[in-house]
C-alpha cells in the first residue's frame, strides 16, 4: 500500500446531505478497513473513522489493541465528517483496531471494533508499536455556492403611481397595482426611487416606500432626475364690483361691496382706490367690502378694486364703477 505522509479530514457540511436522511448528532463508527482485512507487512493501514459529533470532537484517538497509538487534534473542531488516520504494523499479526472521539465538552465516544490481519501468520494479538509517524492534520473546508440572484423587480404592496420623475411634482405616466411586479431599469443616487418599465412599455419612476424589491440589485444604473417642471398659476382675475353705482340719495357714508377672487396661492387682501370731489383715496382690506365716506350736493365718484395673492403677486383692477350723491 501507498505511504500515507499526511492526515487528512474531510469536512462534510449538513445541507449537502440527501434530503431525508436523519444522521444522529453523536455517533463514531470506523468505516474502513473492514473487519477481516488482510494487509503486508510493512504497508500503511488508513483507518477511516466516521464523526459526528454534538458541538464538536476537539481530539480523536487510534487504538490497536486497546493501546492509544496516536492521538490527533484538529485545529478546528471536527462536528460531523470522516477523519483519515494512518498506522503502519511493526510486526505481523492480528491486530483489533478502534477510534476514540473526545468531545469539546468532555465526554468520550468510542467507535466499534475491527480486527486486522497483518502478514500470513496467525499469532496472539501483541501490543502495538509505540513509534509512528504522527502526519499534520489538515482541514478541506465544506464548499458552500454563492446563490445566484435574478433580475431586479418591483412588486406595488397597494395601488401605486408610477412617475415621469422621481418626486410627487412630477406627473403621472403609469400605474402598478397592488401585487402587480415589473423588471426594475434604473434608480436615483439612494435607490428611494425606482424607475422600471410597465407592461406597457413606459418607463417610469415608483417610490421604494410603495414596493417590495426582489432580485440582484448591484448593476441596476443611476438615472439623472429629468428637470423639475415649472408649476403653472394661472393669473389673478379681477374683482366684480357689486355696489354703489348711479344716483344715490344724499348720505355720510357708502359701502363697497365686490364678489371674492379665488386664487390656488390664496388671497391675502384687496386693494380698492376712489377718485372724487375730495380727491384720491385708497386702501387695503382683507373682506370684499369697504366703508367710504362721501359728500352730498351732486358728488360724483369713481372705484375699482383688485386682488392681491399670498405671495405678493398683484391681479388687475376691476371695471370702474361710478355713482353720484344728490
Amino acid at each position: 500500500m501507498q505511504i500515507l505522509g499526511i492526515l487528512i479530514l474531510l469536512l462534510v457540511s449538513s445541507c449537502n446531505m440527501p434530503a431525508g436522511i436523519q444522521t444522529n448528532p453523536n455517533n463514531l463508527q470506523i468505516v474502513s478497513p473492514a473487519d477481516g482485512t488482510q494487509y503486508n507487512l510493512g504497508d500503511w493501514v488508513i483507518v477511516v473513522s466516521e464523526v459526528s459529533v454534538g458541538g464538536g470532537a476537539s481530539q480523536v484517538d487510534l487504538l490497536v489493541n486497546g493501546e492509544v497509538i496516536r492521538s490527533d487534534q484538529p485545529s478546528q473542531l471536527v462536528e460531523r465528517g470522516n477523519i483519515q488516520q494512518p498506522w503502519r504494523p511493526a510486526q505481523p499479526g492480528t491486530y483489533l483496531v478502534q477510534s476514540r472521539a473526545t468531545g469539546v465538552d468532555g465526554s468520550i465516544l468510542e467507535s466499534n471494533s475491527v480486527s486486522i490481519q497483518v502478514g500470513d501468520i496467525d499469532v496472539t494479538p501483541i501490543p502495538a508499536a509505540t513509534t509512528q509517524v504522527t502526519p499534520e492534520i489538515t482541514i478541506t473546508p465544506t464548499f458552500t455556492p454563492t446563490p445566484t440572484l435574478g433580475p431586479p423587480i418591483a412588486t406595488a404592496t397597494q395601488d401605486s403611481n408610477c412617475r415621469f420623475g422621481p418626486g410627487s411634482v412630477y406627473d403621472i405616466t403609469g400605474y402598478l397595482l397592488n401585487g402587480q411586479s415589473a423588471p426594475i431599469v434604473g434608480r436615483n443616487v439612494d435607490s428611494s426611487w425606482w424607475v422600471i418599465q410597465t407592461e406597457s412599455g413606459v418607463k417610469c419612476w415608483i417610490w421604494d416606500d410603495l414596493v417590495v424589491v426582489s432580485g440582484d440589485t448591484g448593476n441596476v444604473p443611476i438615472v439623472e432626475a429629468p428637470p423639475t417642471p415649472t408649476p403653472t398659476v394661472p393669473p389673478l382675475s379681477a374683482p366684480v364690483p357689486v355696489s354703489p353705482s348711479g344716483l344715490l340719495s344724499c348720505t355720510s357714508t357708502v359701502t363697497l361691496t365686490w364678489q371674492p377672487v379665488s386664487h390656488p396661492n390664496g388671497i391675502a387682501y384687496y386693494e380698492w382706490r376712489v377718485s372724487g370731489p375730495g380727491g384720491n383715496q385708497s386702501g387695503t382690506t382683507p373682506g370684499t367690502s369697504q366703508e367710504l365716506i362721501v359728500a352730498c350736493g351732486g358728488s360724483t365718484y369713481e372705484w375699482k378694486v383688485r386682488a392681491i395673492d399670498t405671495f405678493g403677486n398683484a391681479g388687475s383692477f376691476s371695471t370702474d364703477m361710478t355713482f353720484t350723491i344728490q
